[in-house]
């Protein structure tokens, strides 16, 4: 779980620098054929699977804490966990986006999109796009809309302490 946290947080981060070097520009994001379009889509599934398989062993690990604490500590590991710095933002809907919600909704997203950041090199000059280490999140919950927009760098950080608060009391 930290090796994947490690390397999503990386990619969020990194991903501006990296399309810098190959000089990548927008184009289809489903054409293998193109730099870009491959690059979209090895971001795209490694953002999708690391995210669903982190989010599905933390709300198992979650509930099995409740073995051992009650339900108010469990949710306050989880706001510790945050702390000051936000996960992300809720466009739509009326939540709070813990780190107990946030894996919710990843679970049962039924759209993720990839925020895409636009950038110019000065020297040599050329413009490219990246992934700003964002993800758009929709679907619905007993007929309401949602949307979330997650910071996956933020995230990651928040989900890393919330893991090491959880082994203390879950075994991995």
């Amino acid at each position: 779980m930290h090796q994947q946290l490690f390397r999503l947080s990386h990619l969020a981060i990194g991903s501006k620098k990296y399309a810098q070097k190959k000089q990548l520009e927008r184009g289809d994001d489903d054409d293998t054929q193109s730099d870009w379009g491959t690059y979209y889509i090895h971001i795209r599934n490694a953002v999708s699977n690391d995210l669903i398989e982190l989010a599905t062993k933390v709300r198992v690990a979650q509930d099995a804490m409740l073995d051992h604490l009650e339900h108010c500590e469990v949710q306050e590991i989880d706001a510790g966990s945050i702390g000051e710095t936000p996960i992300g933002t809720v466009l739509s809907g009326s939540f709070r986006l813990t780190i107990r919600e946030s894996c919710n909704k990843i679970i049962h997203a039924k759209h993720v999109d990839l925020g895409i950041g636009t950038s110019r090199n000065a020297k040599p000059a050329f413009r490219y796009n990246y992934w700003n280490g964002h993800c758009k999140l929709r679907g619905a919950q007993e007929g309401q809309s949602w949307e979330i927009d997650l910071n996956i760098f933020e995230w990651c950080q928040s989900m890393t302490a919330f893991a090491e608060e959880m082994s203390q009391y879950v075994e991995w």
